[in-house]
């Protein structure tokens, strides 16, 4: 992908081996979105690492017939609001309602961004810490 261009996402090429020059839409995005889903296998904690099992990450096919690409901004603050994350730190989560350009500086988006993951990650673990 090192060529020169204004945009962000590029299509791949039909052998998925690289991109072409051309730039991915929205409905190209959707199923791009789809695809990779669809190859995602579910994860397992196994001697203090995480390992990919065999089985599919998404069993339910239907599941991406409502799948879109804000679902999982929408399910993110959803539960950071369960959570009792307050609205200013969740605006952070597809930097909703952001008033300034200090709000924005980037390094400071990316840390409390990954803070929140972290903090939902924990809350869905729950306290079952594989056998530790």
């Amino acid at each position: 992908m090192s060529f020169e261009r204004d945009f962000f996402l590029p299509l791949p090429r039909a052998d998925w081996e690289g991109v072409t020059r051309c730039m991915a839409d929205y409905g190209d995005i959707v199923g791009l979105s789809k695809q990779l889903l669809r190859k995602l296998r579910q994860p397992a904690h196994h001697d203090a690492k995480w390992v990919q099992k065999d089985a599919k990450l998404i069993i339910a096919e239907e599941a991406f017939h409502f799948w879109t690409e804000h679902s999982e901004r929408n399910w993110l603050v959803s539960l950071l609001a369960v959570l009792g994350v307050r609205q200013p730190e969740r605006n952070f989560v597809g930097r909703w309602s952001i008033t300034s350009s200090a709000d924005e500086y980037l390094r400071t988006s990316q840390q409390v961004l990954t803070g929140l993951q972290e903090q939902l990650v924990e809350a869905l673990r729950g306290p079952d810490r594989w056998g530790r």
